[in-house]
């Protein structure tokens, strides 16, 4: 993460890790840039994170929805999503998208490592693009949190440590 700027939702700043100082302004401010000037204008000012160019400071993190359907998003979660999107959030991150069967706690969660979800992420994709939002993946794998409820394995971890 070095040399790379954050954004920060929750409070609606940018940090640079390297010397963990608030960056009030535009990271491309380039000669004759108005800069902003109040905290409100730093939040809603266009923002360019080294190639990813945003709208606005405004991000939604990841959360779990359960809106999931046959480890493929869902509708509901193209509704959802884009109805943020058009509200200004600029950066939306997914939710937790697994990456291997064991981690599939339950039959509402996104299956990333399965080839048919990419119809569905491409039109989650478009329909935030379309509101002028980017989006975000958030991958993971639970461990042995997972339990193996929805399809009855053994979670799996990176070592075997004692509960």
């Amino acid at each position: 993460m070095r040399g790379r700027a954050l954004v920060c939702c929750a409070n609606a700043f940018l940090v640079r890790p390297r010397r963990g100082k608030v960056c009030r302004g535009k990271l491309d401010s380039r000669e004759g840039t108005k800069m902003p000037t109040t905290p409100l204008e730093d939040m809603l000012a266009p923002v360019l994170a080294r190639r990813l160019q945003l709208r606005n400071r405004v991000v939604m993190p990841a959360h779990t929805t359960n809106f999931g359907v046959g480890g493929a998003f869902s509708a509901q979660h193209v509704a959802y999503h884009r109805e943020r999107a058009a509200g200004g959030v600029a950066l939306i991150i997914t939710e937790g998208m697994r990456v291997h069967p064991t981690s599939l706690g339950r039959a509402n969660t996104v299956a990333a490592f399965d080839d048919r979800i990419v119809d569905s992420l491409r039109t989650l994709v478009d329909a935030v693009h379309a509101e002028g939002a980017k989006l975000a993946a958030q991958i993971l794998h639970v461990g042995r949190q997972a339990g193996g409820h929805h399809r009855l394995s053994a979670a799996w971890g990176s070592s075997r440590p004692p509960w």
